[in-house]
């Protein structure tokens, strides 16, 4: 089976050009790969979540830079499709897809140390024709100028790679050296001795490079729905491949690849130009966000035209206005520049001022400040809405700019407040941020305002009203009886509590009896659990941007076929994604996250470009180059991440 499984990589499908990637662990930034439709169903409820994890092998730096690598993942053609299929069409598809799941992983250890990587498939599906897809696979070789290939052929118990035979008793001794390497980084990664065979290699044959193809047996399937044993073996032969390839570029062995590729490839690729460096404390990210909003070769000349660039800042590159606040004070003095820029998020406030530095705006004193302002509000920022329903305002004044309507009983993430305290600036659940009038608002310690973030609410389908207080449909509402799933056959009453201010302005929590058919209660267990264990059942999966199953997925597809498996289905991307559910932990403040929470990371443009599942607590498992992981917020956990600590802004919860 394992020789056939190698000759049936012919028939793998086919590509109209080489796809090249260039990844960084934080860039997030894939050609888009083209993945089957996954639906994984839920795990036992009950099961609790695992504590033993391990971060993934990274690269970083510019060790590979030059290097260029063609990975070869072999495909399978079923003989027998649908329930008649044989168990040896069963394990070449097994083979196949642990064949993709090698060559995805090293895809990111290859770009992330400087060096370029192309695929010969893009994806696991089945191959269908071999006549029509090996010259396309050949193309990519071809338009690579690869330094070498390597064919990636997982197999029922071979162990061995195969070089191009030069003869009969000659191997290529580039492609032989190479193997060398590859079987001494094999056997140190626990796989045992590997055989060396001169053989027909057809990526050699057809064009000429450097190749090898390496066989090895493939793990058997892990107990469900533990992967972390396949994903194991997956990571260690990627890092093997990689690790061949870092000696091999760094060593005796370049000056030989580098003149095979010569000989046999001899019109050079072009190589790309990079863009002017960005101004001093800029980054390249933000830079290049700034020349492409502003487009005259003159800086900005009046703070007006300063506003209109900042103004198309925001309406084209945050993701969503009403979820990212961003007030900017802008002046022009006879000695330069000055602006204030005040924000939720400290990235975009930073991206502001980084925008007016790359256009120009030169000398510019800046002032960066993150809200919430602690020096008004105190060190709990929190509240609850009480009253009747109130609007909420885009400025400090009745009648400015409507956003939303804020229900009693919401909780308010607090920002800001007028000198006058007559008006606060908040975020309610929805994300919304705005201005509340104070008799609105209630204030909350944070311990109050945990527990109402964590308690079981029911939902009021209808009006109700008991003559000196009216409720309106959607308001959420604690239960008193937090164990409560449905109420029980024959009670007609369920108590839940209700926050009002007294006649002296004090908070008071009132309990309300509710009639039962009045109300709609939460999941038990919640949908959040159950994504989660789907979510968990991925790790190790390697990171695939588009990709939605176990061989190649990426972080809003975790997300996505998580939720799915508890019976939602959310929007596919993560910019679409923030607008489901209600708010439940921002950068300051994340003491509330439980289990299935989604959480939103941002760019340093203040786009959000990733998300990923809580885990409760500070952990949280989400898909990022090189593969499903799982990372901590806190400082103290081996496990912890500075870099999503930084772009973390804010997490939701899509069910009550």
């Amino acid at each position: 089976m394992g020789r056939s499984l190698y000759k049936s990589c012919k028939n793998s499908p086919s590509v109209s050009a080489p796809s090249r990637m260039r990844l960084s662990g934080s860039a997030l930034r894939t050609l888009p790969l083209l993945m089957s439709a996954f639906l994984l169903h839920a795990v036992a409820a009950s099961q609790s979540i695992p504590t033993s994890f391990s971060e993934p092998f990274e690269t970083s730096g510019t060790v590979l830079r030059g290097l260029v690598i063609v990975a070869d993942p072999a495909g399978y053609e079923p003989t027998i499709s649908g329930e008649h299929a044989s168990k040896q069409d069963t394990e070449a598809l097994a083979a196949a897809r642990s064949n993709f799941a090698v060559a995805a992983l090293l895809r990111h250890h290859v770009t992330d140390a400087g060096g370029d990587f192309y695929l010969t498939r893009q994806d696991d599906r089945p191959a269908t024709n071999s006549l029509e897809d090996y010259p396309a696979r050949e193309m990519v070789v071809r338009r690579a100028q690869p330094h070498f290939v390597v064919t990636i052929a997982h197999t029922s118990s071979e162990r061995e790679i195969v070089v191009p035979a030069v003869d009969s008793a000659t191997s290529d001794p580039v492609s032989y050296a190479l193997a060398q390497i590859l079987a001494h980084h094999l056997a140190q990664a626990g796989f045992g001795a590997f055989d060396i065979r001169g053989g027909t290699v057809p990526l050699h044959e057809s064009t000429g490079a450097t190749a090898l193809v390496l066989m090895l047996p493939l793990p058997p399937p892990p107990p469900a729905p533990d992967y972390r044993p396949r994903s194991t073996h997956t990571s260690k032969v990627a890092r093997a491949i990689y690790s061949t390839c870092e000696e091999a570029w760094t060593g005796k062995l370049r000056d030989a690849l580098e003149t095979r590729r010569t000989r046999t490839f001899r019109s050079p690729r072009a190589e790309t130009s990079s863009e002017a460096p960005p101004p001093e404390g800029v980054t390249t990210e933000v830079a290049s966000l700034a020349r492409n909003l502003w487009h005259g070769e003159r800086p900005p000349a009046s703070v007006e035209e300063a506003r209109r660039l900042l103004d198309a800042y925001k309406k084209q590159t945050l993701t969503d206005t009403t979820i990212f606040y961003l007030d900017t004070q802008i002046e022009q003095t006879p000695r330069g520049w000055r602006v204030v820029a005040r924000s939720n998020v400290r990235q975009i406030a930073e991206c502001a001022v980084g925008i007016l530095r790359t256009v120009g705006c030169s000398p510019l004193e800046a002032t960066v400040e993150v809200l919430p302002n602690y020096a008004s509000l105190g060190k709990a920022p929190f509240a609850v809405a009480v009253g009747v329903p109130a609007l909420l305002w885009g400025a400090p004044e009745e009648g400015n700019d409507v956003q939303t309507q804020v229900l009693p009983g919401e909780p308010l993430w607090l920002l800001d407040r007028t000198p006058d305290s007559t008006f606060y600036l908040v975020q309610g659940a929805d994300g919304y941020i705005g201005w509340l009038r104070s008799d609105s608002v209630a204030l909350l310690d944070a311990e109050r305002f945990d527990s109402l973030l964590e308690k079981r609410c029911a939902v009021l389908t209808a009006p109700w009203s008991d003559g000196s207080l009216a409720l309106t449909p959607g308001t959420r509402l604690p239960l008193v009886d937090q164990h409560m799933h449905e109420p029980k056959a024959g009670r007609s009453l369920v108590k839940v509590q209700y926050f009002m201010h007294s006649s002296r302005g004090e908070l008071l929590e009132k309990e309300l009896p509710i009639p039962a058919e009045l109300l709609s209660f939460p999941p038990q267990p919640s949908a959040g659990q159950r994504a989660v264990e789907t979510a968990l059942s991925l790790y190790g999966s390697p990171y695939v941007f588009g990709g939605r199953s176990a061989n190649g997925i990426d972080c809003s597809g975790l997300v996505g076929v998580s939720y799915e498996s508890a019976g939602l289905r959310l929007p596919r991307d993560a910019r679409q994604q923030i607008l489901v559910g209600r708010l439940v932990a921002t950068p300051w403040h994340r003491d509330a996250l439980q289990p299935g929470d989604i959480l939103f990371f941002i760019s340093e443009t203040g786009r959000v470009v990733h998300t990923g599942l809580s885990l409760g607590g500070n952990r949280f498992i989400h898909s990022c180059p090189p593969s499903v992981r799982v990372n901590s917020f806190s400082p103290d956990d081996p496990l912890y991440s500075k870099t999503w600590i930084k772009a973390f802004a804010f997490a939701r919860r899509p069910l009550p």
